[in-house]
């Protein structure tokens, strides 16, 4: 329960105007699309010609050395990316950016002009790295700024500009090759991609940091405690490559996908080489499949957002192993045309959908990192690829390593079927509507709720013993989680927050048991001496009974808290009111600031954006935080609560209702409280309670809508 009289120091305002989503980005986003279609096309310069370069110009006859570059190719990629998510991280995603493109630059020319093979490695080594900074930055900048609800869709668009220009480009050099031969014409396309890649970059491209910070101060405590923000890049690539099922089995099937485009790279064109293609049709196929790939992400990532991301891996990863079996058993172009066609269609459905997939896991704060590691791995197929089946090759023909290939890329759709979980975060379904019954509202209180004129009235149930200790046990985990320092105490914990450091709340000691009184102040002075405040939670009721003499004669006040509890299923708001809805941390602050002006309007100003802001710190303090509010005709929020879901432990606290002043005696406080019940009880959880004043009217509301008092907290300050 917040108490009004609790001061915090000031916080630093976030930065001003930032929105997430599509529509509020429109502009950026396209521009950004723009980009990594030029980045696809400086790689697309190499698809249909240098295979044939190598044997024709440079005589390797041996598919190994064929493959040298993209070995190089891919490996520096690989790296690269693993570092562009730290380095983005670090110093912005705009200079990496730029910084991609500037390593372009000497590409064209050295492929032009390479008097021997290791100048072509060489090329490819610095296309690796411009690939690795330029493309994963264009894709994390996406994910910045459309936020979660249309992820799929951002990586959709992505992969479909970046690889419908492979393909564009793979078509045109093929034709300009035919015509005027394998060098230097079909090389000056590259050149021009490049020159204008880097100036849109420069001139017209925004920093995208602070949309992922500002997606990071509202982003829920993820389930799974180790997905917290505060990873070092270690813990980051242990994470995504071992740990979680989801992270690792997205990046091996990245990996073996891109290990299949290294196939489709190098040793397809030399197949239909042999079969006596002409270059022009061999450029066509060359096309067809990333083509196919491109366009269709635009779809497949929608629909992961509808669908989910799993079983579309899966699928896609089985379909490519079909299509690349058919390139291997067919002998025609027709054949061939149909299983690029295939194959395309098959990494559309997986390439958007594993980026999804890595930035619905992890967390803004580490998001980038992850997809670099996962990026290292999936582009690590490259060399992988290269080398496997250029080694097959050599030794038993193309045919055989297209088939080898063909199966390991089943059994890896078949690791993502048993290994991973759907990843797609899940909108939880509105609550049944329930017919009102009869009933009175009580008076306003200091936090704005009243009940419904109409509100059902719930029978009473009884709540077990056994409920007190797990209410105890969350209220310490949760001070521990929102804590920035946890220090152990006897019978309990010492929390702290330097960026509240006047926070009563966020800096405390917060104990089960008290031993001896005098100790506990001698501890009090000990650990909060640096404060100009003195704050002791004590959850036992008979121990804090126990010490309430000794502290009020050193000067403490005390206080006391009902805990209540509800282990029935709450009742569903009223029909015709508008709903409660999850709402954003920003678009909760401005109706929370004008509640906490009104109701303390001689306070400083700072003082009272503090104590809103203070609010983002919650985020940490349980395995799924929401605020829940309802919203009026114009979208602004007048009613909304704290919901805090421990689904391990399946208990679930309800804190901070309320009502603004302009909107009370609407019923919008019975439809919140009942929405928090609704989304509990569907999280799993059989335990809500909530926390009271003893003497004020609220109590007497939530008692009449289902909450059993069950135990008493005792709380002593000192200013």
């Amino acid at each position: 329960m917040t108490v009004p009289e609790d001061t915090t120091a000031p916080a630093a305002e976030g930065p001003g105007g930032i929105r997430l989503g599509l529509r509020a980005n429109l502009a950026q986003f396209t521009l950004l699309v723009a980009v990594n279609a030029l980045v696809g096309g400086t790689l697309g310069q190499e698809r249909t010609v240098l295979p044939l370069l190598a044997e024709g110009v440079f005589g390797l006859s041996a598919y190994t050395a064929a493959l040298t570059y993209i070995v190089a190719f891919g490996a520096t990629k690989a790296v690269t990316n693993f570092f562009a998510g730290t380095l983005s991280d670090r110093f912005g995603r705009k200079p990496v950016l730029v910084a991609g493109w500037l390593v372009a630059l000497p590409v064209p020319a050295l492929l032009i002009w390479a008097p021997s093979w290791g100048w072509v490695i060489a090329a490819n080594v610095l296309l690796g790295v411009h690939q690795g900074l330029s493309w994963s930055t264009t894709v994390v900048m996406k994910i910045d700024l459309v936020g979660p609800e249309r992820r799929g869709l951002a990586m959709g668009f992505n992969e479909a500009a970046g690889y419908a220009a492979v393909a564009a480009t793979a078509m045109a050099t093929g034709l300009i090759a035919a015509r005027y031969g394998l060098r230097p014409e079909p090389f000056l396309l590259g050149a021009a991609y490049t020159a204008l890649g880097l100036g849109l970059s420069v001139l017209a491209v925004r920093e995208t940091r602070e949309h992922a910070r500002a997606e990071a101060a509202r982003h829920p405590a993820p389930a799974n405690p180790e997905h917290h923000g505060e990873l070092t890049t270690g813990e980051v690539a242990l994470i995504t490559s071992v740990r979680d099922k989801a992270l690792s089995a997205a990046s091996q099937a990245g990996m073996v996908n891109n290990l299949n485009d290294a196939l489709a790279w190098g040793i397809f064109p030399l197949l239909y080489a042999a079969h006596g293609l002409p270059i022009g049709r061999i450029g066509v196929l060359a096309a067809l499949y990333p083509a196919v790939w491109g366009v269709g992400q635009m779809l497949t990532g929608w629909w992961s957002d509808r669908v989910g991301r799993k079983h579309l891996i899966t699928a896609g990863m089985l379909l490519q192993a079909v299509a690349i079996g058919l390139v291997a058993a067919g002998t025609s172009f027709p054949v061939w045309a149909a299983a690029q066609v295939l194959l395309g269609a098959g990494t559309a459905l997986v390439y958007p959908t594993l980026l999804a997939a890595v930035g619905d896991v992890a967390h803004p704060a580490w998001r980038a990192r992850a997809v670099g590691v996962y990026r290292l791995w999936r582009d690590g197929g490259f060399a992988v690829g290269a080398l496997l089946s250029g080694v097959l090759a050599d030794l038993y023909g193309l045919t055989t390593a297209i088939w080898a290939v063909a199966a390991l890329t089943a059994a890896s759709g078949l690791v993502v079927a048993v290994r991973m979980y759907e990843t797609r975060p899940r909108p939880h379904p509105p609550p049944p509507p329930l017919t009102p019954a009869p009933g009175a509202a009580p008076a306003a209180g200091r936090f704005g709720v009243r009940a419904a004129e109409g509100a059902a009235r719930p029978t009473l149930h009884r709540v077990p013993a056994e409920f007190l200790p797990r209410i105890t046990d969350f209220l310490l985990s949760f001070a521990r989680r929102q804590a920035d320092e946890v220090r152990e105490v006897p019978g309990g914990v010492a929390v702290l927050d330097r960026r509240y450091a006047a926070s009563y709340d966020n800096n405390r000691l917060v104990v089960t048991r008290v031993l001896d009184p005098a100790g506990l102040l001698s501890l009090s002075e000990a650990v909060l001496g640096h404060l100009p405040h003195r704050r002791i939670t004590v959850l036992d009721d008979a121990a804090g009974t126990a010490c309430a003499p000794a502290m009020e004669a050193a000067g403490y006040r005390h206080d006391t808290e009902v805990v209540m509890a509800h282990s029935a299923a709450g009742p569903a708001p009223a029909p015709g009111g508008p709903p409660a809805r999850p709402v954003p941390l920003e678009d909760l602050r401005p109706a929370a600031l004008r509640q906490l002006r009104a109701w303390m309007p001689d306070a400083d100003g700072s003082v009272v954006r503090a104590l809103t802001d203070r609010r983002a710190a919650r985020l940490r303090g349980a395995g799924l935080v929401e605020f829940l509010g309802v919203r009026d005709e114009d979208g602004t929020v007048v009613s909304w609560a704290d919901l805090y879901l421990d689904r391990a432990g399946g208990t679930a606290q309800i804190e901070e209702l309320v009502t603004a002043d302009p909107h009370t005696r609407r019923g919008h406080a019975d439809t919140v409280l009942a929405t928090a019940l609704h989304r509990a009880r569907n999280a799993g959880c059989d335990l809500f309670f909530l926390l009271a004043d003893p003497g004020d009217w609220p109590r007497t509301w939530y008692a009449r809508r289902g909450f059993t008092p069950v135990g008493t907290l005792h709380v002593f300050t000192r200013a």
